[in-house]
């Protein structure tokens, strides 16, 4: 998802994580300058048109320009966060793999990614048949359908930012379990469970914090 919006923070390749190399900065910030150069491009197309059909300006134009900087600042925290988190977002995967050693229901987690996916593919999928209805019951031209899906990429960090959390919030939940029957457990892990326990404990409140670092803008 995070390539969908053309700002990822990592590469993983063999099973290896690595952080985004030089190319990969240069190509989001050009696709950040695209997406900026032509959403405004649509403002200007909207207000444009307004005049052309002979409309007053309104206060409905005010707030057009005033989301154009809105998102066009977006658009740039957007990779400012990309560049400036990045090895953050690797060691929340590092710290994540280690919490999902130790705490790992098949079925829970498996429910959890199924629900994670069909959020997913139904974003992936309503994102551009609205925009598509838009601009056809507003009667805009078939090149302003593309630059507006441009916007989709707040919507999808939002997604990915909120399944994060669910993931999380499913640990918590495992961690949660594992505490009530702790003294039954004790005894598998050779006396060290307690310690592995409030490890987990940390690195969950790691995760959090870091998520909450990279996203919080949104």
């Amino acid at each position: 998802m995070q390539h969908i919006t053309f700002g990822p923070k990592y590469r993983i390749k063999n099973n290896y994580i690595f952080p985004n190399n030089l190319l990969t900065n240069v190509l989001s910030l050009a696709a950040k300058i695209v997406f900026i150069f032509s959403y405004t491009y649509c403002v200007y197309f909207g207000s444009t048109y307004a005049e052309r059909i002979s409309q007053p300006i309104t206060f409905l134009d005010f707030l057009r320009f005033y989301d154009c900087l809105f998102y066009c600042i977006g658009f740039a925290l957007t990779f400012v966060i990309q560049v400036t988190q990045g090895k953050n977002s690797i060691l929340f995967v590092l710290l994540f793999q280690e919490v999902h050693r130790f705490l790992n229901n098949k079925i829970s987690i498996k429910q959890t990614v199924s629900s994670i996916w069909i959020v997913v593919i139904l974003t992936s999928l309503f994102v551009p048949v609205y925009f598509i209805v838009f601009c056809v019951l507003v009667n805009f031209p078939f090149y302003f359908i593309i630059p507006s899906h441009f916007l989709a990429a707040f919507d999808f960090n939002m997604v990915y930012a909120t399944q994060v959390m669910k993931l999380l919030t499913n640990k918590v939940d495992l961690w949660v379990s594992q505490v009530k029957y702790g003294d039954k457990l004790e005894s598998r892990h050779r006396g060290d469970y307690w310690r592995k326990l409030f490890q987990t404990y940390v690195d969950i409140m790691k995760c959090y914090d870091i998520h909450n670092n990279c996203y919080r803008a949104f």
